[in-house]
C-alpha cells in the first residue's frame, strides 16, 4: 500500500534551493517500491522548499490572516470577537462562507478576500507540522487537540514537517477516533482545493498552467474532477500523483466532491441507512443503479458512479475494499503478480487510452486477474465477497477488467460493435468459437465465475427479483441454485417476461461452453474426463455435445440432473442448444425462418421437414429426439402437460430409459389421461414409429433379430437421420413369426397394437394413402381422431392398390389379437371371461371363441355388434383368419398345386377351397379349423365369403325383418330358395344346406337344439363323416328325445347317415348298453361271460347239426339274393 509505505520512507537529503522538478520525481516513483518512497519524500521536501521560499520563517502570516489585509472588512463584520492566531480568523471566514452557502445566500467574502484566505491555508499545508513542536496552526478546527498525541507517540513522529500529514493519512487506521475524524476533514479540504495537497499540486503544476488541460482559471473545487476526467491528456507525473490521491479518496465518496455533488439526491433516497467510509456509499449507489425498477437516478449520477467504480478496478490498489480485504490472499496467491505490478511505471501500468477511454494496455490488471483465477480458493470470505463484486461489475461494465479489454478489443470491434456495454459479454460468448484464444480464455473465466451465483449476473438479479419471490422463495442462494431455479421455471405461466428475456439471453451465451455452466463443470467433472477429455481442448461447446452423446453412460445423479437441465433448455428453445442451432442454421433459414424460437416450435418445424433436412442437421435433431425418447422430463412442456396424468396412471413407473413414455403410450386411451397429454403422446408416438432407434427398449431387445431379418432396413435406420421412415419397424412386423427374442416379441406386439390403433403411424401408409384420403375421406378429417382410418377401412376394394394393400395389411394384423382393438377389447372383455375363460390370446382365438357364442342369448348386445363386424371381415379372405391360415398352409398349398381352388378373383376363394375339400385335408389342425369355419357359416350368412353381399337383395325381399344370426336367415332362404333370383346366392344357400344336412356337428340348429340329446345318446362319438348324425338318428324314437331336436333332425339326411355307419352304430349301441349297465356287469361279469361262451358253443353245434341233416333229407336247391336288397 502506497500510503502505509510513506510512514517508513527514509528521509532523502536535499539541500535548500536544489532543483527537483516534478518530472524527475514522478518519472521514477512507480518503478519500484524503494524508488516510490524516495520520490514521494523528495516531492514533499521540494514542496517545503517552495513554501519556505515564499514565506519567511516565523512570519505571523503563517498563524492567521492579516487583519489589515484583503479580508479586513469581513474580519471586522464576521469575526470581530475572534482572537487572532492559530488560523482562527481564517476558519471563521470559512465557516461564514459555508453557512451562507448552506442557506443559499450570497457569498459574504469578496473575491480578493476569498483568494487571500485560500492562500493562507495553502501556506499552512506547505509549511507542514513539526512532530517535535506544538501544532501552531490547525488545518481544521480541533486538529491540535485531537492529533498531537497521535503525532508524538505514533508512526509519524520522525517524519519531516511536510510529510507528517501524508504519514497520518497513510496510518488512519492506527489513529484515535478523534484524530481520524480530523484527518478526514483535512482530506475533504484538499478535495475542495487540490492546492492543499502539496504533492499533487506540484505533480500537476504543468497541467494546471494557463492554456493547459485544467488551467488555474478552473474553479479550485473542480480542478480535481477536471484532472480525473482528462487522465489521458496529463503528464506522467500528474497521472502518478493523481493515482496516489485516488487511493486515498477510495475509502469515502465524500472525498470525491464531483460524484458527491452529482449523486446527493440518490444518496439520500437509496443509501440513507448506510454509513460513510470503507467505500460503502459507492457500492450502495452502484448496486441500486442496477435495479431495473428503481427510478430517480440522474444520468449524471449514473455516469459518475459508473466511471468511478470502473476506475477503482483498474488496479488492485485503487479499490479500497480489495486493497484492504484481500491483502493476505494477494500475498498468498498473487505475490508474483503483485511484485511485477508494484515495479511498473505509470506508462507500464496503464499505457495509452483508446478513443472510448478504455485502457489498451493492461499491465495494471495482473493482480486482479490473479484474484479472479483463484476466486474459489481464496481463504478470506471478505476477500471473496469483494472479488465477486468485481465480477458483478465487469458483467455489466465491459472494460472494467483491463486485461480482458486489451485481449478482446479487436473481437469487440468485429462482433459486438453495436452492443451496449452490458451486452458485450453475452455477445462475445455467443461468438465464442470466433474469438482469439486469449480473449476466449478471459470470457470463459468471467462466464464461469458468473455462473456461481445469480447475484454475479446483475441484469438477471435485478430483473428477476419478482420471479425469485414467486417461484424460488424456498431456494437457498449460492452454488448457482437460484439461477437454476429461474432457468427451470422460466417456461411456466406467470413467469415475468423481463426476467424470462434476461434468463434466455444469458442461457444463449453460457450454453456455448460447459465451463460457463457451474452445474455441469462441477457435477460432471468425472464424466467429462472419462468420455470427453479430448473435447476439452477443442472447446466451442464440444464437451456439452459429447456429454449428450454419452447420455446412456452417465449415471451419476448430480451430472445427469445438470445434463438434463441443459437438454431441457435446448428442447424448448433451439437457440439454447448451440451445437444443434449451428448445425441447423441453414435449414432453419430455409424452412423455419418465420418460426419464433421457444416452446419447442423450431424443433417441431424441423420435424415437419425432416425428409428435407441436411444430413448434419437431421443427425443433430435426431439426437435431440433420441434423448427425449429415453427421458420424458427432458421436455418440460410435455412434462407439464402430462404431470397430472403420470401421477394418476403411471405413478408406480420408474423414470428413465423410456419407461414413462411406454406407460403413457400403453394407457393412451385411459380416461384419466388429460387431453393435452394424450395429444403430446400421440405426436411423439408418431415420431417413434418413424425410426427404430427412437424406441429405447424396442431397439435394444430387437437388435439381433433386426440385424438378421431386416439387414437393409437396419443399416438405414442406424444412420439416425430420419431417413428410414419406420421401414425397420414395418419389416419386423412383416417377419413377426420369425422373431426369436422373447422380449423383442413383446415389444413388437406393442408396436403392432399401436399401428392397428392408428395405421398412419406407418409413414409408408401415410404416403400411399395421401391421395385416397383427399379424394375419398376428406370430410372425415375434422370429425375426430380415428375417423379417417375408419373411412379407409370402409373403402377397402375401392382404394388405390398401394393404399388398399396397406389398409388390408393392418386389418389382417388386427385380426390376430383382439387386444389390438381397444374398443373391441373393452366392450367384449366381460363376455370373454364368461364364454372363453380357458382360451389363450393370440392367433385370433379370443374373437373366434366369442363369434362361436355370438348368437347366445347371454351375449352382450354391444359386444355382438363388434363381433358381427369381425365375422364379416373374416369372410373376406383367409388372411383375416389367423388360426385357419396357420393350420392350413400345407393343405392349401396342395390344393392350389392340384388346381382345385377355382377363381382367385372371388372374395374368400381360399376359404371356399378349404371348406369344399374337407375330405382331402390331411392336417388335423387344419380340418378342425375348417370345420369351425363351416359351423359359423351354418349359423350366419355373413360368415360365408360373399354370401351376405350376394344374398342382400333376396334377403330383403324374401325375408324382411329376419336377422342374419342364429341360422335364421339361412333357414328362411332355404325355405324360399325357389324364389331366389341371384344365382350366386342360390348356389351358396344350397351349398350350406348340403353341409348342414350331412353333419350334426356343423349344423347350427342341430348343435343348438340337440345338445342334451347328444350328451345323453351320443357322448363320446367322434364328430365327422356323419357319425353324430347317424347316432342321433338312431335315437329319434327314444324316450327323452326332444321335439326341438327332432324338428332339426328332420331337416337333415338321417337315413343316409344311418346307412353310412350301420355296423359302427350297432357296436356303439352295445357299448352304450354296457356303459349304462356297468354296475350289473361288475357284479355278475365272470359268470355271465362263462355262461355266454358255453351257451354260444352248444347252440352253434346244434344249429349246424340240424342244417346238415335237413340238406341230406330234402335234397339241394339254389336261392338268388338281389344286389339292391338293402336299397
Amino acid at each position: 500500500d502506497l500510503g502505509s509505505s510513506l510512514a517508513t520512507a527514509p528521509p532523502l537529503p536535499l539541500a535548500r534551493g536544489a532543483e527537483l522538478t516534478a518530472t524527475t520525481v514522478f518519472g521514477a516513483m512507480w518503478r519500484s517500491s524503494a524508488h516510490l518512497l524516495a520520490a514521494l519524500v523528495a516531492l514533499a521536501l521540494a514542496a517545503r522548499v517552495a513554501a519556505e521560499d515564499a514565506t519567511p520563517a516565523n512570519s505571523t502570516a503563517i498563524t492567521d490572516l492579516n487583519v489589515t489585509g484583503a479580508c479586513k472588512a469581513e474580519i471586522a463584520s464576521l469575526c470581530g470577537t475572534i482572537e487572532v492566531g492559530d488560523g482562527r480568523l481564517a476558519r471563521c471566514l470559512r465557516l461564514a462562507r459555508s453557512a451562507a452557502k448552506a442557506r443559499k445566500d450570497k457569498n459574504p467574502l469578496t473575491p480578493t478576500c476569498s483568494d487571500e484566505f485560500k492562500e493562507f491555508f495553502i501556506k499552512v499545508a506547505r509549511h507542514g507540522i513539526d512532530p517535535k513542536d506544538k501544532v501552531k496552526v490547525n488545518p481544521v478546527r480541533g486538529f491540535r487537540e485531537s492529533c498531537s498525541k497521535d503525532i508524538a507517540d505514533g508512526s509519524c513522529k520522525d517524519q519531516a514537517p511536510n510529510m507528517v500529514m501524508t504519514c497520518l493519512k497513510a496510518h488512519k487506521s492506527d489513529l484515535s477516533d478523534s484524530c481520524r475524524e480530523k484527518i478526514f476533514n483535512v482530506q475533504v479540504r484538499e478535495a475542495e482545493d487540490m492546492r492543499l495537497d502539496n504533492a499533487l499540486a506540484l505533480a500537476c503544476k504543468e497541467d494546471i498552467l494557463p492554456r493547459k488541460t485544467c488551467p488555474v482559471t478552473t474553479p479550485s473545487g473542480a480542478q480535481m474532477a477536471c484532472l480525473r476526467a482528462n487522465r489521458q491528456a496529463l503528464q506522467e507525473t500528474c497521472r502518478a500523483g493523481l493515482l496516489k490521491r485516488d487511493q486515498e479518496d477510495a475509502v469515502d465518496i465524500r472525498l470525491n466532491l464531483d460524484v458527491m455533488a452529482s449523486c446527493k439526491a440518490e444518496l439520500s433516497a437509496h443509501c440513507k441507512n448506510e454509513e460513510f467510509g470503507e467505500a460503502r456509499m459507492l457500492v450502495c449507489l452502484w448496486d441500486n443503479m442496477q435495479e431495473s425498477h428503481i427510478d430517480g437516478f440522474s444520468e449524471t449520477c449514473i455516469q459518475k458512479v459508473g466511471k468511478l467504480t470502473e476506475h477503482g478496478l483498474k488496479d488492485y490498489r485503487l479499490d479500497f475494499r480489495i486493497r484492504t480485504r484481500c491483502a493476505e490472499d494477494i500475498e498468498t496467491k498473487c505475490a508474483t503478480e503483485k511484485a511485477e505490478v508494484d515495479k511498473m511505471s505509470i506508462a507500464e501500468l496503464f499505457g495509452g487510452f483508446d478513443t472510448d477511454n478504455y485502457y489498451t494496455q493492461a499491465g495494471s490488471g495482473k493482480v486482479l486477474r490473479c484474484l479472479k483465477n483463484h476466486t474459489l480458493e481464496l481463504a478470506k470470505q471478505t476477500c471473496k465477497t469483494e472479488v465477486y463484486r468485481m465480477i458483478r461489475i465487469e458483467a455489466v461494465q465491459f472494460g472494467t477488467d483491463v486485461k480482458m479489454m486489451a485481449a478482446c478489443s479487436d473481437d469487440v470491434a468485429m462482433h459486438c460493435s453495436d452492443k451496449r456495454r452490458e451486452q458485450i459479454h453475452l455477445c462475445l460468448r455467443q461468438n465464442l468459437q470466433n474469438l482469439n484464444a486469449e480473449c476466449r480464455q478471459h470470457e470463459l473465466l468471467q462466464g464461469a465465475l458468473e455462473s456461481n451465483d445469480v447475484s454475479l449476473k446483475p441484469v438477471i438479479f435485478h430483473s428477476c427479483k419478482q420471479a425469485m419471490d414467486m417461484f424460488c422463495r424456498t431456494v437457498t442462494p449460492g452454488a448457482a441454485q437460484m439461477l437454476q431455479c429461474l432457468q427451470d421455471h422460466s417456461t411456466e405461466s406467470g413467469f415475468p417476461m423481463s426476467c424470462k428475456k434476461a434468463v434466455t439471453m444469458d442461457l444463449q451465451a453460457s450454453n456455448q461452453d460447459y465451463r460457463m455452466k457451474r452445474g455441469i463443470a462441477a457435477g460432471c467433472k468425472t464424466e467429462i474426463d472419462t468420455h470427453c477429455k479430448d473435447k476439452k481442448i477443442v472447446g466451442q461447446g464440444q464437451v456439452l455435445s459429447c456429454l449428450k452423446e454419452h447420455w446412456d453412460e452417465i449415471t451419476a445423479p448430480s451430472c445427469k440432473a445438470e445434463l438434463r437441465r441443459f437438454v431441457q433448455q435446448g428442447v424448448e428453445n433451439i437457440e439454447l442448444s448451440p451445437a444443434t442451432a449451428t448445425k441447423c442454421k441453414d435449414d432453419i433459414t430455409n424452412f423455419c425462418k418465420d418460426v419464433k424460437p421457444g416452446q419447442g416450435r423450431v424443433h417441431q418445424c424441423l420435424l415437419e421437414h425432416q425428409q428435407q433436412l441436411s444430413e448434419v442437421c437431421a443427425k443433430a435433431e435426431f439426437r435431440v429426439q433420441e434423448i427425449q425418447s429415453k427421458d420424458i422430463s427432458t421436455n418440460r412442456m410435455t412434462l407439464a402437460k402430462c404431470t397430472s396424468s403420470i401421477n394418476k396412471i403411471c405413478k408406480d413407473t420408474k423414470p428413465g430409459t423410456g419407461r414413462m413414455w411406454q406407460c403413457l403410450e400403453e394407457k393412451i386411451n385411459d380416461q384419466d389421461m388429460a387431453d393435452d397429454c394424450r395429444q403430446e403422446v400421440q405426436k411423439f408416438l408418431r415420431l417413434k414409429h418413424s425410426n427404430f432407434f427412437l424406441n429405447p427398449h424396442f431397439s435394444k431387445d430387437c437388435d439381433e433379430d433386426a440385424r438378421k431379418l431386416c439387414p437393409k432396413q437396419f443399416a438405414k435406420a442406424s444412420f439416425r437421420a430420419f431417413n428410414s421412415r419406420g421401414s425397420l419397424t414395418t419389416c419386423l412386423i412383416d417377419h413377426r413369426e420369425q422373431v426369436n427374442n422373447t422380449d423383442c416379441k413383446a415389444d413388437l406386439w406393442k408396436k403392432e397394437k399401436e399401428r392397428v390403433a392408428e395405421n398412419m403411424l406407418d409413414l409408408a401408409m401415410q404416403q400411399a394413402c395421401e391421395s385416397d384420403v383427399e379424394s375419398q375421406c376428406a370430410d372425415y378429417k375434422m370429425q375426430g381422431h380415428g375417423m379417417v382410418q375408419k373411412c379407409l377401412h370402409g373403402k377397402v376394394g375401392k382404394l388405390s392398390k398401394p393404399c388398399n394393400d396397406k389398409v388390408e395389411a393392418y386389418l389382417v394384423l388386427a385380426s390376430e389379437d383382439m387386444r389390438f382393438q381397444e374398443e373391441l377389447t373393452r366392450t367384449c372383455m366381460a363376455p370373454l371371461k364368461q364364454f372363453c375363460p380357458q382360451i389363450q390370446a393370440g392367433r385370433g382365438r379370443w374373437v373366434s371363441c366369442l363369434i362361436d357364442h355370438m348368437h347366445s342369448v347371454e351375449m352382450d348386445p354391444s359386444c355382438r355388434v363388434h363381433l358381427v363386424e369381425e365375422e364379416m371381415w373374416r369372410s373376406r379372405g383367409l388372411e383375416f383368419n389367423p388360426a385357419l391360415k396357420a393350420q392350413c398352409q400345407s393343405d392349401l398349398r396342395t390344393l392350389l398345386t392340384e388346381q382345385k381352388c377355382g377363381n382367385p378373383g372371388v372374395q374368400g376363394w381360399k376359404i371356399n377351397c378349404l371348406t369344399r375339400h374337407t375330405e382331402e385335408l390331411k392336417a388335423p389342425g387344419c380340418l378342425k379349423s375348417v370345420r369351425e369355419t363351416m359351423q359359423r357359416q351354418s349359423a350366419d350368412v355373413r360368415a360365408k365369403p360373399g354370401m351376405a353381399q350376394a344374398c342382400a337383395d333376396d334377403s330383403k325381399e324374401l325375408c324382411p325383418g329376419i336377422e342374419a344370426g342364429g341360422a335364421r336367415l339361412q333357414t328362411c332362404l332355404r325355405e324360399k330358395q325357389a324364389k331366389i333370383k341371384n344365382n350366386v346366392c342360390l348356389s351358396m344357400v344350397q351349398e350350406v344346406e348340403t353341409v348342414d344336412k350331412g353333419s350334426a356337428s356343423l349344423n347350427y340348429n342341430v348343435r343348438k337344439n340337440c345338445y342334451n340329446e347328444r350328451q345323453t345318446f351320443c357322448k363320446g362319438i367322434e364328430a365327422g363323416d356323419s357319425r353324430i348324425l347317424a347316432c342321433l338318428s338312431s335315437h329319434v324314437k327314444d324316450e327323452g328325445f326332444s321335439t326341438g331336436c327332432l324338428q332339426s333332425m328332420n331337416l337333415t339326411s338321417m337315413r343316409e347317415a344311418l346307412n353310412k355307419h350301420p355296423l359302427q352304430f350297432g357296436m356303439d349301441t352295445l357299448k352304450e348298453y354296457v356303459e349304462n349297465h356297468r354296475s350289473f356287469v361288475d357284479k355278475w361279469g365272470v359268470l355271465l361271460l362263462g355262461g355266454t361262451v358255453g351257451f354260444v358253443i352248444i347252440m352253434g353245434f346244434l344249429i349246424s347239426y340240424f342244417i346238415i341233416q335237413k340238406r341230406l333229407w330234402n335234397g339241394a336247391y339254389s336261392m338268388v339274393v338281389p344286389r339292391d336288397l338293402e336299397s
